[in-house]
C-alpha cells in the first residue's frame, strides 16, 4: 500500500519534467500524442493519461491560435480589400486582388510566427492532425482512465 503511494508520488515528479510548458514550443501535440500511444501500448496508464492530456491541451492551443490569427487578418484585410478593389481600374483589378491575397497570406504568416513562435516546428504528420479532429486522443484517454486502478482514482479525487 505504501509502496504504491510512493510510486505514485515519484511518478508525479517524473511527469513534471516531461510535461511541456509554453517555454518549450518545440515539443508539439504530435510528439506528445506519440508518447501517449507508446505509454498506452506499454500499459503505463498514468503516463498515458499525462501525455494525452498534455497533447490535447497543446492541440487546443494550436487551433485557438490559428483561429485567432485568421480572424485578425480577415478583419484587417476585409477593409483593405474593399478600398483597394474600388480604387483599382478594371485593367489592374486582378493584380490588386492578387496583391490583397498576398498581403492576407503574409499577415497570417507573421501572426502565426508571433503567436506560435518560430521555434515551433510545422505539422509533420497530417494524419495525426486528422486523428485529433476525429477526437481519437479522447478514446485513448478514456481507456487509460478506465485502466487506472480504482483506488488510485479515489485517492486523487479527494
Amino acid at each position: 500500500m505504501y509502496h504504491t503511494r510512493y510510486l505514485f508520488i515519484l511518478l508525479l515528479f517524473r511527469l513534471d519534467g516531461v510535461i511541456c510548458t509554453s517555454e518549450e514550443p518545440e515539443v508539439t501535440f504530435e510528439q506528445l500524442y506519440k508518447y501517449g500511444k507508446t505509454e498506452y501500448t506499454k500499459g503505463n496508464w498514468n503516463d498515458c493519461i499525462a501525455f494525452f492530456l498534455r497533447s490535447i491541451e497543446d492541440f487546443d492551443y494550436f487551433v485557438d491560435e490559428n483561429v485567432w490569427c485568421r480572424e485578425k487578418c480577415a478583419r484587417e484585410h476585409k477593409i483593405n480589400r474593399q478600398t483597394e478593389l474600388n480604387d483599382a481600374r478594371e485593367d489592374i483589378a486582378e493584380i490588386a486582388m492578387m496583391y490583397t491575397n498576398a498581403q492576407h497570406a503574409l499577415c497570417l504568416f507573421r501572426c502565426k510566427n508571433d503567436r506560435l513562435t518560430s521555434m515551433r516546428p510545422p505539422i509533420k504528420d497530417p494524419s495525426i492532425f486528422e486523428e485529433f479532429q476525429a477526437r481519437k486522443p479522447y478514446q485513448y484517454l478514456q481507456i487509460c482512465y478506465w485502466k487506472v486502478p480504482f483506488n488510485i482514482c479515489l485517492r486523487n479525487d479527494f
